[in-house]
């Protein structure tokens, strides 16, 4: 009797112990459970990639901070609401959820594409990958998409192979613009002074034609190679209003049959970049706009210049309006490619220019049509 009760002692002593052990190693596991979430989150946090997990029905179950700023919504707080329902005060979402949909009614729980999403300030360019969320006890299966901003890539992509085409093509033409322009020194000075006046004058015209001709096609060479090449600063401070009258009434002479408008601010303070090539800014933008009138009647330009404040941030805005045909809307996406346009004459790219200046960013908005 006494051997009885003292196993039972003994076997609830075990027991005991064992409950005690399997609740250290419980609330261990959950301890580290919550570590592992909480470093997770923190990585997620970190992350410049953004990271979407939803459920079966498209609720969002999480979603890092990252995933917001690429597409524009704070999506952190909205944990528990139907991506659809987010989606409809959003422009670049909405755009998202679409092509996710595709995918996801056709049963594809896989994928993988680059999609590009248009906005009020341009394109954005996202490479996003899809993938099965697996379930467990307290979640069911669901969905995560993870999407990264390339633009910027892409872009840097594009500039790179412009650069290399620029370089050999500067190459290229400058090679024979040397001897074009000893042949014409050469003929001046062996021919002028051995020719009566009148032909004198004319083979003197010609021969200074072809020189200085030479000189800006060396110029215009210059200026293509650098886009091959980081270009040489020469920041200043200088008054803007000052320079925008100065082209503007230029381009006034010269285009009668055009209106200029330009609004400025004489009071604005001095800006710090480099005046030649905000210059050369001004006179591609507003000759994009001349080109883009014409055979247009009452054609006119807008030039407003005005102080502006983004994200507490002051900078000075350049706005250079015309009431052409406006953009087509298959050359949208590659207005800042260089050299893409739709008009028969073509110049030189300007977008870059804006970035070169010393932090200039350059962008458009087509022109609403009258009804």
């Amino acid at each position: 009797s006494r051997d009885e009760i003292g196993f039972l002692i003994s076997s609830f002593n075990d027991m005991t112990q064992r409950l005690a052990t399997a609740r250290r190693e419980a609330t261990l596991s959950q301890a580290l459970v919550e570590a592992e979430r909480t470093n997770l989150e923190v990585i997620l946090a970190r992350l410049s990639t953004g990271v979407l997990a939803l459920e079966s029905d498209l609720r969002i179950r999480t979603a890092n901070q990252a995933s917001g700023s690429i597409l524009g919504v704070n999506l952190e707080n909205r944990t528990g609401e139907s991506l659809r329902d987010v989606a409809k005060d959003n422009g670049l979402l909405e755009q998202f959820v679409d092509v996710a949909l595709v995918h996801l009614d056709a049963g594809e729980t896989e994928w993988r594409e680059q999609i590009v999403l248009r906005g009020e300030v341009g394109r954005r360019v996202l490479s996003c990958a899809c993938t099965t969320l697996p379930g467990d006890e307290d979640n069911a299966a669901g969905y995560v998409i993870v999407f990264d901003d390339i633009t910027a890539l892409l872009q840097a992509q594009r500039d790179a192979a412009w650069g290399e085409v620029a370089r050999r093509l500067a190459h290229e033409i400058k090679n024979p613009l040397t001897p074009i322009q000893l042949s014409a020194e050469r003929m001046r000075r062996k021919y002028l002074g051995t020719m009566d006046e009148e032909e004198a004058q004319v083979l003197d015209r010609a021969t200074h034609t072809i020189v200085q001709q030479v000189e800006a096609m060396k110029e215009m060479v210059n200026a293509f190679s650098d886009y091959a090449r980081a270009p040489d600063m020469d920041f200043s401070r200088f008054d803007l209003d000052k320079l925008a009258h100065e082209i503007v009434d230029l381009y006034r002479a010269q285009e009668n049959d055009l209106e200029i408008i330009l609004t400025s601010d004489p009071t604005m303070p001095l800006i710090e970049g480099d005046r030649g090539r905000v210059r050369q800014i001004f006179h591609n933008l507003i000759r994009n706009a001349v080109e883009a009138l014409e055979g247009t009647p009452n054609g006119r330009i807008d030039v407003q210049i005005a102080v502006a404040e983004i994200n507490e941030i002051e900078f000075v805005q350049i706005r250079v309006m015309d009431n052409g045909p406006g953009f087509e809307t298959g050359t949208m996406s590659q207005v800042f490619d260089p050299y893409v346009t739709t008009k028969p004459k073509r110049h030189r790219p300007w977008p870059g220019d804006c970035e070169k200046t010393g932090g200039g960013t350059c962008w458009f908005h087509p022109r609403e049509k009258p009804e």
